[in-house]
């Protein structure tokens, strides 16, 4: 018998057992928080590499170079309906927005989405 009259254990003994038990128990659940935050991390890690990519992407499309002059040039038209009078038919003619024109756009649009 222990001096308490107890059995086998002090009763500090018994808090302490106690104790223990209940710092192993939140250590575990500290390994289970840092886990969920390396997966949070690496979650946010690739969201963030992929506004990059769409940001770098988006750059590239409005900004002029020889692969936007390909791609954009000879794409935008406008048109201009003429009608018909007592000597002629009416017809419609339709006119090609020069690439420096598209360029102007393209420079107003990547000013307004803060890109410039």
């Amino acid at each position: 018998m222990n001096k308490d009259g107890g059995g086998y254990g002090s009763e500090g003994d018994m808090k302490a057992t106690s104790l223990s038990f209940k710092v192993s128990q939140l250590e575990v659940q500290l390994k289970g928080y840092r886990q969920q935050i390396e997966i949070m991390e690496q979650s946010h890690k690739q969201h963030v590499d992929r506004l990059k990519a769409k940001l770098y992407q988006l750059q590239e499309v409005l900004t002029p170079s020889a692969d936007t002059k390909g791609a954009y040039s000879g794409e935008f038209y406008v048109k201009r309906h003429t009608e018909a009078d007592e000597d002629s038919e009416g017809y419609t003619e339709k006119f090609m927005i020069p690439w420096t024109t598209i360029k102007d756009i393209m420079k107003m649009m990547r000013e307004r989405a803060g890109l410039e």
